[in-house]
């Protein structure tokens, strides 16, 4: 994106503003929808998330385009705090240098929360400021363990544009949100203490919102550019400026770290389209085939969610279509990215096929994709997409046919992420059991040599029946798949499907 970075690079050699900015909007347009708020709080008239002890003070992006990482970390960093984290800076490096799948300049180039996302969604971007310190000279993608990360973040939501109700309820609960603004110094007035810019021009600065005073009309912004100007680094945005509500978003998840292990997808930059047909009604399933390692298990599936109120549900299925996991059916009401966390960790090996279904009701296209958006020229393309034949399907309920996806013919991936840790068996489970638990009939009664419990489950993961220790006759079931787990003395288990009839 060069010609990106010398318009910002203008920006600042003339003065316009006296220091850097680097905001960059998504051509995907993710926050122009409107909600109806149930109100379930009461909101107060004023709020300022510092009086909670919660906001560490403002650092400095000195002069790169960095702004859009930095306000990403400061909002993380008070929602790891208000849920009695550490307290500890983040580092804006990772997201502003790893921009694998994105055609922007590191460092210089700008960003937005959307990229912030597209990197979180693959377990980057997140880790400790003492381990990775923001270093503008150095443009190449650091390198950091997994102790450097204090937690993962799996969801987020887009919040409506100019929804001051789901910015102050998103601030109270979660402790801030990032946004963006336009900023021009000749904007703030010194008398009120409060910049308003009503203007057309688009946002050019990240920041985030820690609160708000209705008695002044303004939100209250935690900035990037050190603690010394304004109070302390905050600055006070007029509700009337023409920006500061329209690109808002909440961080709502953390997911420890010891939870996954690895991440499986096919896109890199995230949420850049849709898919689907023009039937308001119809359901319509991605599937996302991956070969998973030995001894792993799936904890979580994650997808993004391009219109409010859409519903989905998340299968596991092997490759014949036999269904190892089925989830409930839920309504995500925003805009955004969610995790589903299983019930019970899911033993995963070899091809296995990650499954979501979406269906809205009220919009078409409602499968998320990751497709290119070019500019006016291969420079200034938003950002670039590696096929993977093969590998991707869509297919229509009531169907039986898959259609492949990520080919020339359709040039794009689904935007589905299998999260998976490696299992903890032991030697003692695989050495003592020669055999399946379940033979077709009964339960192997080797089996309880070594275990505690042995409990069943159906493909939604409800627990359907547990076993008395020695029993290995079945109680009456209905004919389907189930999953078996054995629970060993030391702790461990083992899981496997069964088709039980």
């Amino acid at each position: 994106m060069k010609k990106l970075t010398l318009l910002f690079v203008l920006t600042c050699l003339f003065g316009t503003i006296s220091h850097a900015t680097g905001y960059v909007a998504s051509p995907f347009k993710v926050h122009e929808y409107t909600i109806t708020h149930a109100r379930t709080q009461s909101i107060p008239t004023s709020y300022d998330a510092r009086k909670e002890g919660i906001v560490l003070p403002a650092r400095d992006q000195q002069t790169d385009g960095t702004c859009w990482a930095f306000s990403t970390c400061d909002v993380l960093q008070t929602l790891y705090q208000k849920n009695g984290m550490e307290a500890q800076y983040l580092s804006p490096q990772v997201f502003a240098t790893c921009f694998n799948g994105f055609d922007i300049e590191p460092i210089k180039g700008g960003g937005n929360s959307q990229i912030a996302g597209s990197l979180m969604a693959r377990l980057e971007g997140i880790v400790t400021a003492s381990a990775v310190p923001y270093n503008p000279s150095n443009t190449s993608c650091p390198t950091y363990s997994k102790k450097d990360i204090p937690a993962y973040t799996l969801a987020w939501e887009y919040l409506p544009a100019g929804d001051a109700t789901a910015i102050k309820e998103a601030i109270m609960k979660y402790g801030s949100v990032t946004c963006s603004y336009f900023h021009e110094d000749k904007y703030f007035n010194a008398s009120t203490q409060i910049y308003q810019y009503t203007g057309n021009a688009t946002s050019n600065h990240g920041v985030s919102i820690i609160g708000w005073d209705d008695s002044k009309q303004a939100w209250l912004i935690k900035n990037t550019w050190g603690n010394t100007r304004y109070d302390e680094g905050c600055i006070w945005v007029s509700y009337k400026d023409t920006n500061i509500a329209n690109e808002c978003t909440a961080y709502t998840d953390i997911t420890p770290t010891d939870s996954i292990d690895y991440v499986y997808h096919y896109n890199t930059s995230g949420m850049t389209g849709s898919f689907g047909t023009d039937n308001l009604n119809e359901q319509i399933n991605g599937i996302a085939r991956h070969h998973f390692g030995s001894k792993q298990q799936l904890t979580y599936i994650g997808t993004y969610n391009i219109y409010e109120g859409t519903e989905v549900s998340f299968f596991v299925k092997d490759t014949q279509g036999n269904i190892l996991y089925q989830s409930e059916k839920t309504i995500l009401p925003l805009t955004g990215f969610y995790k589903h966390t299983l019930k019970e960790p899911l033993p995963v090996e070899g091809d296995v096929d990650i499954c979501v279904s979406y269906s809205s009701g009220k919009y078409i296209r409602v499968i998320p994709i990751e497709v290119e958006i070019p500019g006016e020229s291969i420079e200034q393309a938003y950002n670039t997409v590696q096929l993977h034949p093969n590998t991707q399907w869509v297919s229509f309920e009531g169907s039986s046919q898959k259609t492949e996806i990520s080919n020339n013919g359709f040039p794009f991936n689904l935007c589905i992420y299998a999260y998976t840790q490696d299992r903890t068996e032991t030697a003692v489970a695989h050495t003592t059991i020669n055999q399946p638990v379940y033979n077709g009939k009964s339960i192997n009664p080797e089996v309880w040599n070594n275990a505690r419990a042995i409990t069943l489950y159906n493909i939604v993961g409800k627990e359907v029946a547990t076993l008395n220790p020695g029993d290995t006759t079945l109680p009456n079931l209905l004919t389907g798949i189930y999953i078996i787990k054995v629970t060993w003395n030391d702790g461990s288990y083992h899981a496997e499907k069964a088709c039980i009839q």
